[in-house]
């Protein structure tokens, strides 16, 4: 036949589906895309109509075409672009750099002076790919890659917890700052500084996260087809790896630091009137059989202004809190007394009406609302005592009964928030008392007004 004129034959057993011809599929182990072999100018035999190649079919660009995007990091650009974006692995296009002769060609035979190309011939990339003949063989699974997209979806999960956290602590916080009543200055500065780490933690956190869980879930599906296509994390691309995780670790402990703040806070949050049925029960049976004749005073409305919105205008802070103040209710305390049973008189009253307390890690007993168990208590345990009469505003008093636990299973009681909560006491004795821990001591003098010594 005349197409094969050009052939100088030598006895094989080779079979002929084994020859390479024109338009063949190669592929390259860090190629993204496979390519057909080209060969211009060759005038040997054909089969099945198309040109046979022979090893000398290796020139970069004119036999072997670009495999689209290499991710060999020992190709100089490749190196250079993952440098550039601080170590994350950047494929960039590919040029082959084939510089010898295929290998494994069919000795026995010479296609135009040459050993013909077979299925089984390859060559070598100097920037590290094998390339060979036919279409990339599938990968099996690659299960560390599987895993270390896991341990990034865990991550991401972790951190999206955390900016949710953050995001609750914040808004607990801010239900302190807006609520229609004082609270101390320590309290509202924790708050404040609460609302700002905590939105800070919650944007890094959650979009950090996110971030994680996209990456991880790519990971895991090129790891179950066994792809080495790179997994992308567009924010961590723009920042940098280094400045991404300074910012997972930035936002992780803004969130701690707002959540670790929420204990603290919620006692405030919880003044609309949050309380346990228990402590409720219990002070609305004692109030019923002691104020029955006690006429109910006209709801005050409240108002609306927040410390955040005031921006530090002292006298309007001034006027919110004469207005709110201005219904009050009476707590008594009995102090001192004859001995061997006086006690330590802990109350001072100053000169204004405001009161001095001393010890205030030490619980304090109140009486509340009229004499009649500070009378009780003053003649059956404390003969001889004093008793201090004092105003306290109405809202206060609100927030007080709106935490208050009883005395029978204190202890074991959810609700005592670590013992801090205040404590409705001595409910078989007439008229109605607490027992007031920290930090309730410590507000108590703060808000107390026109405090004196009654007979």
């Amino acid at each position: 036949m005349a197409d094969k004129e050009n052939i100088n034959k030598i006895p094989s057993n080779e079979p002929s589906k084994s020859y390479v011809t024109e338009g063949v599929t190669l592929n390259c182990t860090f190629g993204d895309s496979t390519v057909k072999l080209q060969t211009p100018g060759r005038k040997s035999a054909r089969i099945n109509g198309k040109l046979q190649a022979n090893i000398t079919d290796f020139k970069p660009m004119v036999n072997i075409p670009s495999f689209g995007k290499c991710s060999c990091r020992d190709n100089p650009t490749v190196a250079a672009a993952t440098a550039a974006n601080h170590g994350v692995l950047t494929p960039m296009p590919c040029v082959p750099n084939t510089t010898m002769p295929w290998i494994n060609g069919k000795a026995d035979v010479m296609v135009d002076g040459a050993p013909p190309l077979l299925e089984t011939s390859k060559n070598m990339c100097l920037w590290g790919g094998t390339i060979s003949i036919g279409d990339k063989p599938k990968k099996g699974p690659n299960w560390g890659r599987v895993g270390e997209g896991t341990a990034k979806i865990a991550n991401g999960g972790l951190l999206c917890w955390l900016g949710v956290g953050a995001l609750a602590a914040a808004g607990v916080a801010l239900a302190v700052l807006t609520a229609p009543v004082s609270v101390p200055t320590l309290v509202a500065a924790a708050a404040i500084g609460t609302v700002a780490a905590g939105g800070a933690g919650a944007a890094i956190c959650l979009t950090t996260g996110v971030s994680d869980i996209a990456e991880g879930n790519q990971d895991v599906a090129y790891g179950m087809a066994g792809s080495d296509q790179p997994s992308r994390n567009p924010l961590k691309e723009a920042i940098g790896s280094d400045a991404y995780y300074a910012a997972e670790m930035l936002g992780t402990g803004l969130s701690l630091a707002a959540m670790a703040e929420v204990p603290y806070l919620s006692p405030f949050a919880a003044s609309a009137g949050v309380a346990g049925a228990g402590a409720e029960t219990a002070m609305n049976r004692k109030l019923a059989s002691n104020q029955k004749s006690s006429p109910t005073p006209p709801q005050q409305k409240p108002v609306k202004t927040s410390a955040l919105q005031l921006e530090g205008k002292v006298d309007a802070v001034e006027n919110i809190k004469q207005e709110i103040n201005s219904e009050t209710v009476k707590y008594y305390r009995v102090q001192g007394g004859s001995m061997p049973r006086a006690s330590q008189k802990r109350i001072i009253v100053n000169e204004n009406g405001t009161i001095k307390i001393s010890n205030k890690d030490a619980d304090l007993n109140i009486s509340a609302y009229d004499l009649e168990h500070a009378k009780y208590f003053r003649d059956t345990k404390r003969p001889g005592g004093e008793i201090i009469e004092m105003e306290v505003p109405k809202w206060f008093d609100d927030f007080l009964r709106g935490n208050l636990v009883p005395q029978e299973g204190y202890r074991s009681n959810i609700l005592n928030q670590g013992g801090t909560a205040p404590k409705l006491v001595d409910p078989t004795t007439p008229g109605t008392s607490f027992e007031l821990p920290t930090p309730w001591v410590q507000w108590l003098e703060e808000y107390a007004t026109n405090a004196k010594v009654i007979p």
